[in-house]
């Protein structure tokens, strides 16, 4: 009787085109959710960062109005040294945050309208890390154009006395009605994976001077 015995010398070529197949995808597939971490990566530190600027844009307008009243200045508004004093745009609600990087005092420009205009886009102090907000131009030395722009817009908290209501959505209280905190918005806006994005910040600032209780609706 004759025995069969079967040899196998080498893998086919079926076998080997698809082993190679099955690679090739492995490979591919780790490169791209490697690519996806790393955009997602890039998205979340682009956000983070946004938040943190606008919050910036808002912890500046309460800044100046700590300085305010650390001034000694009246709790009035409409006078000079009032404790809004800095905030009143001559009927104009938008404005940028200027830092000056060597006193460190913020001040509002409320030329800009839009985040278009000259000035929104904030620039990173290369020597000291801050990002700063100005309509100089050119740059100044030191400082390179960052993807982020902010534009803060501020209104007036307005109380009526006899009806205990109050406004916040006004550039300056009518007759009639106090002016008893102001309310300030701060929006970032950035590109992304080629997309614009943008995030706001807003908190209510009152004067806490005045003696009221906050309208509840």
């Amino acid at each position: 009787m004759r025995k069969l015995v079967f040899t196998q010398k080498g893998v086919g070529l079926v076998e080997a085109v698809v082993a190679i197949g099955i690679l090739i995808t492995g490979i591919i597939s780790v490169v791209s959710l490697s690519q996806s971490n790393i955009a997602s990566s890039q998205g979340v530190v682009a956000r983070l960062t946004a938040i943190n600027l606008a919050r910036e844009g808002v912890e500046a307008v309460r800044s100046m109005r700590d300085g305010n009243w650390l001034k000694g200045r009246t709790n009035v508004t409409g006078e000079d040294n009032a404790w809004d004093s800095g905030f009143n745009g001559a009927g104009d609600v938008t404005a940028i945050a200027v830092l000056n990087a060597d006193s460190l005092a913020w001040t509002l420009d409320f030329a800009p309208a839009s985040m278009t205009d000259n000035g929104t886009r904030l620039r990173r102090n290369q020597d000291r890390g801050l990002y700063r907000q100005s309509r100089e131009n050119p740059i100044p030395a030191g400082e390179i154009a960052s993807l982020y722009s902010r534009l803060l817009t501020i209104y007036s908290i307005c109380r009526n006395r006899p009806g205990q209501q109050e406004t916040y959505d006004n550039l300056t209280c009518s007759s009639g009605w106090d002016k008893v905190g102001i309310r300030v918005i701060s929006r970032v806006e950035w590109q992304e994976r080629g997309q614009a994005v943008g995030l706001e910040v807003e908190d209510w600032l009152y004067n806490w001077r005045y003696s009221f209780t906050p309208y509840v609706p």
